[in-house]
């Protein structure tokens, strides 16, 4: 009781007439009421404490104490705040008389309980007025009730405390399983045993899928209504049911947790620490749920719409890591939208959770059986498709994209074509990568698994590193044809059109030969040439076959080109130069096939070795081209 201070805001009587004199309103208004330390109330002392006896008590003491009149008194810890005050106010001054409703009567009785407003202070008093009022719930429609608890929110705790909160949530069971029922008879429904939330259906006919034009699925009629209350209240509804954390069995409350959480998915971010606490309880109580009805009950779709909800409301690590599990063993059923998931951090700050699908794509590999090869195409290729569609995005970082790239075993495979396309796309995107970045971006493929076509268009591509595209056409020495062998003087002429020479080691590989071979005074006149020129410095060694004019036999020369060894930024330089290698190599291809085609024609008339010798020592390298590869690079020609 502070009786000296002086209020801070003012609120005069609500009743008070208008003729009444200055000495009269300074009689009706002789005791000042400080709420909360919020509002101030001038009001008269026999009117409120008529019905407080709770003030009435307070006032008595401190009169006993200073032996002097009080007029002013402060309340601190009201629960319902100035707005419940002025309403018990406002009943005061209204004869004991107010219009009770479902939006006020919650506040109205926890008020008369804290006031202190029974009848033994004056009989029928605002808390028996609120009481009966309450005992026609029953008869209330769903959204009073709903209305009711919503009233709570401000004074939960307290309500809580008196056991409004289990009355309204028991009242609101009632009336959801009277709907269902269609049962006009409350009270028989409450003595049933049946729950509202009892799956009356099997799993198989409760289906959760979802689709973009009704991404919530099944809706049951009392979801809307329910969808408005606080997590608090939500929280008290499930835990009445006892089905809160992994005792929910219910596959009705587990798709209206869904819902609900779908639609507050937005107000979560001005959270306090209280009701992240609870959507978070609530977020777990819906995946034991979800696991519960497994994929009976839900599509693989919905799944994926269940974790981008559920995740957002922090569940816990072991309920989102069980979520993950069951989504990443059916990965295979999986499409392309159903993968890009927005980021929400992760993958360096890209456009994407990247982080989200490396973690599914280990969980199947992992979980792969050895008979199960059909299911891993069907995920190799739509995490190809994936690659592709997140190559464009400026965040993503190398890294990332190696280890989408690297998640699914090479040996899952049959092509890589699809991550060349990926990685292209990914240069093109991060054109700043440098030539060490781009090199370990380039051993995500398999160049065994590359196509003829693929591996010339990274021989023409700049965006790659040169060792790259030697290394793609290496690759593919192994398919090429080698020429007919010229039988031997000790083997009879029937046998020539049959022999063919064993294929050697590869006809382009890096070798390290060169500095034993540096010092020839040929190989000098080479490397001049080469500096010259500025050709890169790989170790290339041709193998060919020649027949000496004198002897008419076969002889094997070796001819090898010393290029450098520097796999840096100086062999990016001459990329230009190599790609018009190409396209020269490519001419040569084509003249090859018909020069050979016309030696191979003059071998069979003349039974001469398809080569010409080369008795001044020049180099030649002839390859006798089938006609499926008239328009395929792969040859090397000096």
């Amino acid at each position: 009781m502070l009786p000296n201070a002086t209020p801070r805001k003012g609120r005069c009587q609500p009743a008070m007439s208008s003729s009444s004199s200055s000495s009269t309103h300074h009689l009706l208004s002789d005791l000042a009421i400080h709420v909360n330390s919020q509002e101030t109330f001038f009001l008269n002392e026999k009117i409120v404490c008529a019905y407080l006896g709770r003030l009435r008590k307070i006032i008595k003491q401190e009169k006993r104490r200073t032996q002097i009149k009080i007029s002013w008194v402060e309340i601190d810890d009201f629960p319902c705040g100035p707005s419940g005050f002025e309403l018990v106010a406002g009943f005061c001054y209204n004869g004991g008389r107010v219009s009770l409703s479902a939006s006020n009567v919650s506040l109205l009785h926890c008020s008369a309980v804290f006031l202190g407003m029974t009848d033994k202070v004056r009989p029928g008093n605002l808390l028996s007025q609120t009481e009966d009022f309450l005992e026609g719930m029953l008869d209330w429609p769903l959204p009073d009730v709903v209305s009711c608890l919503k009233t709570c929110d401000s004074f939960f705790p307290y309500a809580d405390s008196l056991g409004l909160l289990q009355k309204l949530v028991s009242g609101l069971l009632v009336k959801i399983a009277g709907g269902r029922c269609n049962s006009a008879d409350h009270s028989s429904a409450s003595s049933s045993s049946s729950s509202p939330f009892d799956d009356q259906e099997s799993p198989s006919k409760l289906r959760f899928s979802f689709s973009s034009s009704k991404p919530g699925g099944r809706v049951e009629w009392w979801f809307d209504d329910l969808v408005s209350l606080s997590p608090l209240a939500i929280e008290m509804l499930v835990k009445t049911l006892g089905s809160y954390g992994s005792e929910n069995n219910s596959l009705t409350l587990t798709r209206f947790l869904l819902y609900y959480l779908n639609k507050h998915k937005n107000w979560v971010r001005h959270k306090s620490k209280l009701s992240s606490r609870v959507y978070s309880g609530l977020a777990d109580t819906a995946i034991h749920g979800v696991i519960l009805g497994g994929r009976v009950a839900f599509s693989y779709r919905g799944l994926l719409w269940v974790f981008r909800v559920l995740c957002g409301f922090g569940p816990t690590k072991a309920c989102e890591e069980e979520l993950e599990r069951m989504i990443g063993e059916s990965l295979d059923e999986a499409r392309l939208d159903d993968l890009l998931v927005c980021g929400n951090g992760g993958g360096g700050g890209s456009a994407y959770d990247v982080d989200l699908v490396i973690r599914l794509v280990r969980i199947f590999v992992n979980s792969m059986n050895q008979n199960q090869s059909q299911k891993m195409r069907r995920v190799v290729r739509v995490i190809d498709e994936y690659l592709r569609e997140i190559s464009p995005d400026h965040n993503l970082k190398m890294p990332k994209f190696v280890e989408v790239a690297e998640s699914l075993p090479k040996s899952a495979r049959d092509s890589f074509d699809g991550v060349y396309r990926a990685i292209d796309i990914y240069l093109e995107s991060h054109p700043t990568l440098s030539f060490k970045e781009r090199s370990r971006l380039c051993r995500c493929l398999n160049f065994d698994k590359l196509s003829m076509e693929t591996c010339k268009e990274i021989a023409k591509n700049p965006k790659f590193p040169p060792t790259v595209a030697v290394q793609a056409l290496m690759s593919k020495t192994s398919m090429l044809p080698t020429p007919l062998m010229p039988p031997s003087p000790a083997q009879g002429d029937h046998h020539h059109h049959h022999r063919r020479p064993k294929m050697h080691d590869k006809l382009v590989e890096i070798s390290s030969k060169s500095a034993s071979l540096s010092e020839s005074p040929r190989m000098a006149k080479v490397k001049e040439k080469k500096k010259n020129v500025g050709l890169p410095d790989l170790h290339v060694r041709l193998d060919k076959y020649t027949c000496s004019p004198a002897r008419g036999t076969q002889a094997k020369r070796q001819v090898v080109v010393p290029v450098s060894e520097d796999k840096g930024e100086k062999m990016e330089m001459n990329i230009v130069r190599m790609q018009k290698r190409v396209v020269e190599l490519e001419r040569a291809c084509t003249e090859m096939k018909n020069q050979m085609s016309r030696t191979t024609t003059e071998h069979h008339n003349d039974s001469g070795p398809p080569y010409d010798g080369d008795a001044g020592g020049g180099l030649k390298l002839m390859a006798v081209l089938p006609s499926s590869c008239g328009e395929s690079l792969g040859r090397i020609c000096f």
